[in-house]
């Protein structure tokens, strides 16, 4: 019976040192909360592109509507390459802290990012290392597969692991200044504009039909 006694305290005294304290838990909770939406979009928004490309023929996949116009692969390359980019412009929102008075400036903004990024009637013009026709680069389905599953993964570590993704912020080009929440609703709602490019392409007449 001693050496039961002696046991349970053992498991005790482990189950302790074990065991964050009861703020760190409720802190880890709070942060999972701030980020639940934004890794829900990103979620929904990866199903999205996924699904897009999913089952093409190499036809389909490098067919484009006019030389001027991406086709599919474009699209997802032009993707997969802004995931990447648009969130390390927004990993800079944790490294340059913004006055106070301008960090109350960048919130709220999120609805409006997602209206305006999704608006296909808005054209832009992709930088140049963003933009795979001047770059000539296109990898295949099974490298954009990867590749962007990788650079989304990180994405949503960034989302989840920041904590209250109001206390960061950074200028934006088109917002000004815009917290966190922001810049990855931003590049959350980029990946689904050019989905909607993507199934536009499908949508085209002369679409390989295999």
């Amino acid at each position: 019976m001693r050496r039961l006694a002696v046991l349970a305290l053992a498991l005790v005294a482990l189950t302790a040192l074990a065991a964050p304290p009861a703020a760190a838990q409720e802190g880890a909770a709070t942060v999972s909360a701030a980020s639940a939406d934004v890794l829900a979009h990103l979620e929904r928004t990866r199903g999205l592109f996924l699904a897009s490309i999913d089952g093409l023929t190499a036809a389909q996949w490098s067919w484009k509507p006019a030389p001027d116009r991406w086709s599919v692969a474009e699209c997802a390359e032009h993707i997969t390459r802004s995931e990447s980019f648009i969130r390390e412009l927004a990993r800079k929102s944790m490294s340059e802290p913004l006055p106070a008075e301008k960090l109350a400036l960048a919130h709220g903004k999120s609805a409006q990012v997602l209206a305006m990024i999704v608006d296909r009637s808005q054209k832009a013009q992709a930088p140049e290392p963003l933009n795979p026709m001047k770059s000539g680069e296109m990898r295949s389905y099974a490298e954009i597969l990867r590749d962007f599953n990788f650079e989304r993964g990180r994405t949503a570590e960034l989302a989840a692991a920041s904590g209250d993704l109001e206390a960061f912020a950074t200028p934006h080009f088109v917002f000004q200044e815009l917290d966190l929440a922001g810049w990855i609703y931003f590049l959350s709602g980029h990946s689904e504009r050019h989905t909607l490019q993507i199934e536009e392409v499908k949508a085209t007449a002369g679409f390989p039909q295999g």
